[in-house]
């Protein structure tokens, strides 16, 4: 079992929001234009952020529970970037894990991460976002068994990716030209991180 909390860092500021596994609204029969497809190679959002990983430790035994913690950094902007606040695990939520052993072989967790968020309530409303100024960071963490991430003990490399769960041709057009982090940008990886597993 797991539990997701999402986060902002700004003091000690906490955002909680619960997880409806409904299908993910980005069919092209609801898109309004293709004018988002347009857009830069590298927008500013994804030029002046970065994903990011970690875990509570870095040596675990297969009796233990591992915290991730994942997310998005402005990466030291002085101008803001926008992230659409519903971020959960899995390709339809944004956070996709990749795991590899010493051996470089990918590493498929026993669970499968399958998250459908709904669709936002306020298309033409710029409060679906997080705003983050210079060094801070938004993203979710999760507990999980060792048993559940890794089948037996090693040496293991971690790393997310993201891909905003938002199209820009969903919203407003009025929405469309903040410096947000969209579905039609490429996808972002995170750092790596090594954990040691024991017996």
């Amino acid at each position: 079992m797991s539990t997701e909390i999402h986060y902002s860092y700004r003091g000690t500021k906490l955002f909680f929001a619960s997880l409806l596994q409904l299908i993910l609204f980005m069919s092209p029969a609801f898109a309004k234009d293709n004018s988002c497809l347009q857009r830069p190679t590298e927008s500013f959002a994804q030029r002046h952020s970065q994903a990011f990983i970690a875990t509570n430790q870095v040596k675990y035994s297969m009796s233990q529970s591992i915290t991730l913690y994942a997310g998005i950094r402005n990466n030291n902007s002085d101008d803001p970037i926008y992230v659409y606040k519903e971020m959960a695990w899995g390709f339809g939520g944004g956070l996709v894990l990749h795991i590899w052993d010493a051996q470089h072989r990918v590493v498929n967790p026993r669970f499968r991460d399958d998250t459908m968020l709904p669709p936002s309530s306020g298309l033409d409303n710029k409060s679906m976002f997080i705003e983050l100024r210079a060094d801070e960071i938004y993203g979710v963490s999760r507990t999980l068994s060792l048993g559940d991430l890794v089948r037996s003990s090693g040496r293991y490399s971690i790393q997310v990716e993201y891909r905003s769960p938002l199209a820009c041709s969903f919203v407003d057009a009025s929405i469309r030209e903040l410096p947000a982090l969209w579905h039609e940008d490429k996808s972002m990886f995170s750092n790596i991180i090594v954990i040691e597993v024991g017996p």
